[in-house]
């Protein structure tokens, strides 16, 4: 899609996805063909998503179905078996507070973090690897 890249990275188990300026929630995430969840279901072992939300515009509107999408409903990708916790890069507060009330029990208690880059992310996901062992 135009509006987001997605690539599954060589030195971590992760997928990154990158949001675009341009994407609208309501529009361009959709449950029938999301191509995270055909990535996520066709690698054969769990993976860390990383969501860089760096360069979107977002709505309010649009954090609220983002996180209604991904946390709640039926079958929601972030609390897939295949999906290890999900890491949002930003640097915006709202974005932040947003990130945070995932955690609540309404949204599942997501397994989610907000992070200010994608390196800070992947030192999380080796201390999290390292303590797994």
């Amino acid at each position: 899609m135009e509006n987001q890249t997605i690539s599954l990275l060589d030195t971590h188990p992760a997928l990154l996805l990158t949001i675009l300026p341009g994407f609208q929630v309501a529009k361009d995430w959709t449950e029938e063909g999301d191509p995270v969840e055909a990535v996520v279901n066709a690698h054969p072992e769990p993976l860390y998503l990383i969501v860089d939300l760096r360069q979107a515009k977002l709505t309010f509107d649009d954090m609220l179905i983002g996180a209604s999408r991904g946390a709640r409903g039926n079958d929601p990708i972030w609390h897939s078996p295949k999906i290890l916790g999900v890491y949002f890069i930003t640097d915006n507060r709202a974005v932040e507070l947003v990130i945070a009330g995932l955690k609540h029990a309404v949204f599942g208690s997501a397994n989610a973090k907000a992070f200010g880059t994608v390196e800070e992310a992947l030192r999380d996901i080796e201390q999290a690897q390292a303590r797994a062992l």
